[in-house]
């Protein structure tokens, strides 16, 4: 990273997730970062605590599905960092419509922010970096949806949008021929996994939903927001003890953390904005956990008695 100390980034979608965790990596090694999204005060929350790092992290308003507001956002950029060096393209959605049920406005939708707003992102960020002749770098962040699709139910058009950005990434780089800005894609697994297990939960599959985040969890042992979700699915299941045991282990990574709360990123899957927020979640499902079982235990004990009768 020390090639990139004092250069300027770019990072789609950085108020939640993926985008604030690499805005925060990037900041904590030395760069500039332009966080943009519709939603500015989680940036600004995060650039709060990131105050003193060797970079700096701006909040800056851009929607990616709307060309006025993507333009200006990297005029802004221009005006007050100079140029730009790295561009992330991060912000992405799904939404639950099949092909053979679902709206034009759903599939519409998915493909405005994980296709179109990329091509608007990329446009703006080659002007930038052209303008300065010097190497510059485009990061696409994709799925392994789009190139394996699962077999989940509702996924529609998602993972036909995260493909198309393997081709926008080879058409850009026959584009750029004979510059220095380069084009790669990242996939990011944990996540796209994680959204799978919330799509089988959604129909309630929860055997395969419980196995898939299980998976995911074991790959990232000390992430709440996995944990918390195994816990979640696990109390739909009916399986209360494991979801017990499982909050356990959030309450572990929790007093691990305690003095570090962005150490947690936030979720796109279960939101987790602080350590206020986390612990009324964890309250919230053990009660939920605690109510569910007393009844099951109840109607065990009626079962029971019935029996002897």
């Amino acid at each position: 990273m020390e090639r990139w100390v004092g250069k300027v980034a770019a990072v789609t979608g950085a108020s939640a997730g993926i985008g604030a965790a690499i805005a925060r990596q990037l900041v904590t090694n030395g760069m500039t970062v332009a966080g943009l999204a519709r939603r500015t005060d989680k940036i600004e929350e995060l650039a709060s605590s990131l105050e003193g790092a060797p970079g700096k992290l701006h909040a800056i308003e851009c929607d990616v599905t709307k060309e006025e507001s993507t333009t200006a956002a990297f005029s802004w950029i221009e005006e007050n960092l100079g140029s730009l060096d790295l561009m992330i393209n991060n912000a992405g959605i799904a939404k639950e419509s099949s092909l053979t049920e679902g709206s034009l406005e759903d599939w519409r939708a998915v493909f405005e922010v994980n296709v179109l707003g990329v091509c608007l992102t990329i446009r703006e960020a080659t002007r930038l970096m052209r303008k300065k002749g010097e190497d510059g770098l485009i990061i696409n962040i994709g799925s392994l949806a789009g190139e394996r699709v699962p077999a989940v139910p509702g996924f529609g058009v998602y993972p036909s949008s995260k493909r198309a950005l393997a081709t926008l990434a080879q058409t850009l780089r026959n584009e750029l021929g004979g510059t220095k800005i380069r084009v790669t894609k990242i996939y990011e697994l944990s996540h796209t996994m994680a959204v799978h297990a919330v799509m089988w939960c959604m129909h309630r599959c929860y055997d395969k939903a419980l196995y898939t985040i299980t998976k995911v969890s074991n790959y990232n042992p000390s992430n709440l927001e996995y944990i918390l979700l195994k816990a979640i699915i696990l109390r739909l299941s009916g399986r209360f003890k494991e979801a017990l045991a499982c909050l356990g282990k959030t309450k572990e990574i929790i007093e691990k953390k305690i003095d570090s709360p962005f150490e947690i990123a936030n979720s796109q899957i279960v939101p987790l904005l602080n350590m206020t927020d986390i612990k009324k979640q964890l309250k919230k499902q053990f009660l939920l956990i605690r109510y569910n079982n007393s009844v099951q235990n109840k109607i065990n004990e009626r079962k029971t008695k019935s029996a002897r009768n």
